[in-house]
């Protein structure tokens, strides 16, 4: 459907201004990498509880789609009146706003959408391609004016950069106008309480697959908040920044436009395992090269990576939680899968960042994949081999 194409759209246009642009014009305006570390550490520890607090009313209360609808556009508001003051303060409180609405946004967009895609068995690859797609684009764009069109006289000026992020209060606010027409939520008679919601999704090959995706999550932290800068601090340009980002994404593209033949092929066990592998092989290439070249080939292939690790965790979440619990399972699993080792990890890489080189923080990414890697072999086969999964 296009609207949730156009929610993918536009959600995904402004993480990839958020994540390539964000951290760099922290360092640029002088924050230190303790306090880059405090305010992403902020947002995914109140995400941790909003993804479910969200999850929980949008479930028991028919709230999926005006969830969907108003919370990008308080966001809207809020990045732009923060941008505006531009003040170490101003940011931290953009850190509370975000994890309580930004965050848990993208669990309640795969919520409407894995709904939609049971409902109609609709490829869910085919619309989350738009997502990026649409990251890819804002990135190369970005990095087209960053390279070629700008003043060179301004080429090491902090103004563009600072001025870019008013792109995300704007792409913000298209998310909302988009999701206006999101397919309307089915009214679930049926309500069950948290306790009861608990027990229906505990269970031990479930759990060693939301730690696997735990330390999968504490991984990327490396990506999205000290990549950008570790690229400056080896004489990347902020064009050069750019592009990596921009083009990251091709082979994830690939993945999802054809994930119904991927799907047919492939089982689900194999794509999780190879895309922590593949982590695993990013993290250490980037910790250890300074090289441009085998960098942007790095970050192509983690994307690759990260295709399958969505493609696979999605599926294995759409079988696993029933209907009646689609977005509270959705935010459960971003609370605990992903929040709660983001939290972990970004305090971790701030300790990291106090005492040794920047390019250490990889290295400790290279061992929370390792981690979870070596944690896929103690889930049963059976949990991956069950017709429900996939």
């Amino acid at each position: 459907m296009k609207s949730i194409s156009f929610s993918y759209i536009f959600i995904f246009a402004f993480l990839g201004v958020y994540s390539s642009l964000l951290s760099l014009h922290f360092t640029n305006i002088g924050f230190k990498s303790s306090e880059i570390a405090l305010f992403f550490s902020i947002i995914p520890a109140i995400s941790f509880f909003f993804n479910i607090i969200w999850g929980r009313i949008a479930d028991n209360f028919n709230l999926l789609k005006k969830l969907n609808i108003y919370l990008p556009l308080v966001g809207a508001i809020s990045y732009a009146i923060t941008i505006y003051i531009n003040t170490f303060n101003s940011y931290m409180c953009l850190a509370v706003t975000t994890g309580i609405i930004i965050n848990p946004l993208f669990a309640l967009s795969d919520s409407i959408s894995i709904s939609y895609c049971k409902t109609n068995n609709a490829s869910y690859g085919l619309l989350r391609q738009w997502g990026t797609i649409s990251f890819s684009v804002i990135n190369f764009m970005l990095f087209i004016y960053l390279t070629f069109i700008r003043d060179s006289e301004i080429q090491n000026s902090n103004l563009d950069v600072h001025l870019f992020l008013y792109l995300m209060p704007l792409l913000l606010f298209l998310r909302f106008l988009s999701s206006l027409t999101l397919p309307d939520q089915k009214v679930k008679e049926e309500k069950i309480s948290t306790l009861q919601f608990i027990k229906l999704i505990s269970n031990k090959p479930l759990f060693l697959f939301f730690v696997a995706c735990m330390f999968h999550s504490m991984a990327s932290v490396s990506n999205y908040v000290y990549f950008s800068p570790q690229l400056k601090t080896i004489g990347c340009t902020t064009g050069f920044i750019a592009l990596c980002w921009a083009v990251s994404p091709v082979l994830e593209i690939f993945v999802f436009r054809y994930s119904h033949l991927i799907l047919n092929k492939v089982s689900i066990q194999t794509l999780f395992r190879f895309s922590l592998i593949t982590a695993v092989l990013r993290w250490l290439i980037v910790a250890t090269t300074e090289n441009h070249s085998i960098i942007l080939i790095s970050q192509t292939l983690h994307t690759f990576g990260f295709g399958t690790y969505f493609l696979s965790t999605i599926h294995v979440l759409m079988y696993n939680i029933p209907e009646k619990v689609r977005s509270s399972g959705q935010g459960f699993f971003t609370a605990c899968a992903g929040m709660l080792g983001l939290v972990i990890s970004n305090q971790i890489l701030g300790q990291v960042t106090k005492y040794f080189p920047l390019f250490f923080v990889f290295y400790a990414s290279f061992v929370f994949s390792l981690i979870a890697y070596i944690i896929c072999f103690y889930i049963p086969k059976d949990f991956w081999m069950n017709k429900s999964n996939g």
